[in-house]
């Protein structure tokens, strides 16, 4: 049996007001352990599970933590986008980059385009001019070739200057100058024992196109004969040429005359009048 006199004194609630402090304990009270709780302690329900509430004065503690998780947090909004800035400029920089890089490879592609057609333009000028420049060059050795076949012959071999003439001329000319040769040009030849040697130094060409060519030519010519010595220098011939055959042949020709012509006998004294000549024109 516990003695009254020995149990501690009880302080109920209703003595402690509030504002003011509970009475100081006796330090020769005996302590007595007992598994009921204070009514006065607060936040009981936090203390049973060992974590107290945070009060409001302690958020500025947490900041921190806050702060963690809006770190954590992905960005988005105006902070986003201000955060790439500098990314999207560098991107821009980038694309402003390979912009220009493709700009300049057009342009160059297409000056190179525009110097290549210009080269084949001119290729093709250039090959056009070669060509008409090929053609008035055979176009002046036909007719130069002619000129000395025809002025050109031998009595001895007057069979070789025919066919001269003739492998050089159309068939126009061809009939009139085998006419002209067999009816008494022949015969002339042959009695005077004659033998002109000819050189066409000069060749105007004149219009060239649709196989048909205008020349004049410019020849000297010596006849050797039993009556003399026949001299004519500058000699045109007018020719007429057309494209046959692969090749061009005389098929028309007129003798304007020589500019300088000499006559002199056997001895090589002068004569006044040229006496009829054994010409082949």
């Amino acid at each position: 049996m516990i003695n009254s006199q020995t149990q501690p004194k009880s302080r109920p609630d209703a003595e402690i007001l509030p504002g003011t402090k509970p009475p100081a304990k006796d330090t020769n009270e005996p302590e007595l352990l007992t598994e009921a709780e204070p009514a006065d302690k607060p936040f009981p329900e936090a203390e049973n599970d060992g974590v107290r509430e945070p009060a409001a004065e302690s958020q500025p503690a947490n900041a921190g933590g806050a702060a963690a998780e809006a770190q954590t947090e992905p960005v988005s909004g105006s902070r986003a986008e201000g955060a790439s800035e500098p990314a999207r400029a560098g991107s821009g920089r980038k694309l402003g980059a390979v912009t220009r890089r493709r700009i300049v490879a057009a342009v160059v592609a297409a000056a190179l385009a525009g110097a290549g057609a210009a080269v084949v333009m001119l290729w093709r000028e250039a090959g056009v001019l070669e060509e008409e420049r090929s053609a008035r060059q055979a176009v002046a050795l036909a007719a130069s070739s002619f000129g000395e076949a025809l002025l050109g012959y031998d009595y001895a071999n007057l069979q070789a200057a025919r066919d001269g003439v003739l492998s050089r001329a159309g068939d126009d000319f061809a009939k009139t100058y085998d006419e002209a040769f067999t009816g008494g040009l022949e015969g002339v030849i042959t009695q005077l024992k004659a033998r002109a040697v000819a050189t066409c130094r000069d060749a105007y060409v004149g219009e060239v196109g649709d196989g048909r060519a205008k020349v004049i030519v410019v020849c000297d010519a010596q006849v050797t004969s039993s009556a003399g010595t026949r001299r004519m220098l500058g000699t045109y011939l007018e020719e007429k040429l057309i494209w046959s055959g692969g090749r061009w042949l005389v098929d028309e020709v007129n003798a304007i005359g020589a500019s300088d012509e000499t006559l002199t006998d056997p001895d090589g004294r002068p004569r006044a009048e040229p006496s009829p000549s054994a010409s082949g024109g």
